[in-house]
């Protein structure tokens, strides 16, 4: 039997979107200025706040709705990308930050203006970062691969064939709606509200990304040496169930069921090696320069 002694086990999880692009038009009537609030139309569940989009001017124009400190320039331009936060009415207001687009604040909040004419839009998803699930209490997760009986007439033995690989899972956590929690190794976690979401999500469908972890980097107990040791599964997965329950004696708690839909990957990696950047798949990437380049590393 193996133990892990320490705080071990984290759920990662990223935003999975597709290239489907949506085309509608933005009215002058569509936007309140006072509020930094718009709306276009588009199917019910087909954004969720949180989601980080790519609006764009499909007839070349400026977004002129939209203030120019929307920019990282401070320039007005024909498409930029923006997180988003949807009100019970489908209205959009848009954020710099996830932060700030989950928490509904004014800080952060993109400024808008009453534009002059109809402005044809197209938008889309874009891929996220991988956020932790925050107030996670368990999770299970089962891979199995089926098999084939190829046994013919004359075998004396049953013959099996190895065949495809599936897996399924469930997650348990606190239920949030609210981001109260702290940031977590420097970002803001993903909340339990957005898994219910996807369920109900019938443009984009439930799909997600996943890393589940099994070790975790961590500061040993009588020490300040860091553990780097990481084992986790990676993996596609779409949301097939979830369920709540609310007693009065006990805090609300969220349970979902999931099921991968491609590759299942079981990755580790002991130890980091000082002084080296590495890809995703942990090789170094390495860098060609004269005696007079000036690229400098700043690492722990």
């Amino acid at each position: 039997m193996t133990v892990f002694i320490g705080v071990a086990g984290c759920v990662e999880l990223r935003r999975s979107t597709t290239q489907e692009v949506f085309t509608s038009i933005v009215n002058p009537s569509d936007v309140n200025a006072n509020k930094d609030r718009f709306s276009f139309d588009f199917p019910s569940g087909m954004l969720i706040t949180g989601d980080n989009i790519e609006i764009k001017a499909t007839d070349g124009g400026l977004l002129t709705f939209i203030n120019a400190n929307g920019w990282s320039t401070n320039t007005q331009q024909s498409s930029g990308n923006w997180y988003v936060s949807i009100d019970e009415l489908g209205g959009i207001q848009l954020y710099t930050t996830f932060y700030d687009a989950i928490n509904g604040d004014l800080t952060g909040r993109v400024s808008l203006a009453t534009p002059n004419r109809n402005i044809p839009i197209q938008v889309r998803n874009v891929d996220a970062g991988l956020r932790i699930l925050g107030s996670v209490t368990s999770y299970e997760f089962s891979n199995s691969r089926e098999s084939v009986d190829v046994t013919e007439l004359s075998d004396e033995f049953r013959q099996q064939y190895s065949s495809l690989i599936s897996g399924n899972g469930t997650i348990e956590c606190l239920f949030d709606h609210c981001n109260k929690l702290n940031t977590i190794n420097n970002t803001v976690p993903e909340l339990a509200i957005y898994i219910h979401q996807l369920v109900l999500r019938q443009k984009l469908g439930g799909a997600f990304s996943a890393k589940l972890y099994v070790v975790t980097p961590r500061v040993s107990e009588n020490t300040t040496t860091t553990n780097t040791d990481r084992i986790w599964f990676e993996l596609d997965a779409i949301v097939t169930n979830a369920a709540i329950a609310l007693q009065p004696d006990n805090i609300v708690r969220s349970r979902f069921e999931f099921i991968t839909t491609g590759l299942i990957a079981l990755r580790a990696a002991t130890g980091t090696i000082p002084g080296y950047i590495t890809q995703e798949n942990l090789d170094y990437l390495l860098l060609e320069q004269d005696a007079s380049g000036k690229l400098e590393l700043e690492y722990d």
